[in-house]
């Protein structure tokens, strides 16, 4: 194999997908991805088998931008009490729903409690909020318990360096979900995704080369299978006896 030919194709190839010029002058990064791309293809050259493996992991997410406020928290719920909270986007916490109910139960004007609760909207929105604390609290209770939990097992895999997927996250929602009998939870996408985005958790793509020196002879491999098998069967049926 030409190291120069197959250098010399692949940047013709490489300027053509990205209709792009050459250029004389290197940023120092673009000089650190040069040095990467020269290791690379002299791993590439010398191999004789070359197995690229890519995986997507979880990470915390360097934009610091994403807060809280932006969890929906699909939660599944048939009644459309989640549907309310969804569509209020998390403005109040459990607490300060209750308090709210709590105001009103005591006669205080909406005048008064959107003074106090300044993004109530209207007085039917509070009424909205009396029947989501009356009916749909001990459920709401139960979703912050699977995130809470959900989010401690991924702050433990990070510290420990452990790649972490959606599947991780679907698998710990529903061990804690069926942990505190949450009937109606089945860790739909929408709800990893809107977890993930709550946490600030982005995916990120791992690329992973395996590579051999060795030229792989699998016809040699599967005749030495044969003769083990073989080799083994005579032991076990010497032993039987």
């Amino acid at each position: 194999m030409n190291p120069v030919t197959t250098a010399y194709h692949f940047f013709k190839k490489v300027r053509q997908h990205y209709n792009l010029k050459e250029e004389n002058l290197l940023t120092d990064a673009e000089n650190e991805k040069v040095s990467q791309l020269i290791n690379f293809f002299e791993e590439i050259i010398s191999s004789c088998n070359l197995i690229i493996e890519i995986e997507h992991t979880l990470d915390l997410s360097e934009d610091e931008n994403t807060s809280e406020d932006d969890d929906e928290n699909t939660s599944e719920s048939e009644d459309g009490l989640e549907d309310f909270r969804r569509s209020n986007k998390c403005k109040y916490s459990l607490e300060q729903m209750q308090k709210i109910v709590d105001k009103s139960k005591k006669k205080m004007s909406f005048n008064s409690l959107k003074h106090h609760y300044t993004k109530l909207k209207n007085p039917t929105e509070v009424s909205r909020i009396r029947r989501y604390i009356a009916k749909g609290a001990t459920d709401f209770e139960k979703y912050e318990l699977i995130k809470d939990f959900v989010w401690k097992k991924f702050q433990l895999g990070t510290s420990k360096y452990l790649p972490i997927k959606d599947e991780d996250l679907k698998r710990w929602s529903l061990q804690k979900s069926k942990e505190i009998k949450l009937e109606n939870f089945t860790a739909v996408h929408e709800w990893i995704r809107q977890f993930k985005i709550s946490k600030n958790i982005s995916s990120h793509k791992i690329t992973q080369v395996v590579s051999s020196k060795y030229e792989t002879d699998n016809n040699k491999i599967k005749e030495e299978g044969r003769d083990f098998v073989k080799y083994a069967s005579k032991k076990l049926m010497n032993f039987d006896r």
